[in-house]
């Protein structure tokens, strides 16, 4: 019974480091989501490839080899 009562007292006194760990993953979390949902939406109404980030796909004054 000592070690519940020594894990209920580290959790009450830490209380604000766990919430706030807590609450980092969460944010985390649903900002990826929001990022992931935005490039499918974008890929898949503007009828892009999922690798439009890729050199071949930026525009040609921008890639290295269209200098010239």
């Amino acid at each position: 019974m000592s070690l519940f009562n020594e894990l209920q007292d580290g959790i009450i006194n830490n209380w604000k480091t766990i919430m706030t760990i807590v609450s980092t993953i969460a944010i985390l979390w649903v900002v990826s989501h929001i990022f992931g949902d935005a490039k499918r939406y974008y890929t898949e109404n503007y009828n892009v490839s999922e690798s439009f980030c890729d050199k071949d796909s930026t525009l040609p004054h921008l890639r290295p080899d269209a200098l010239g």
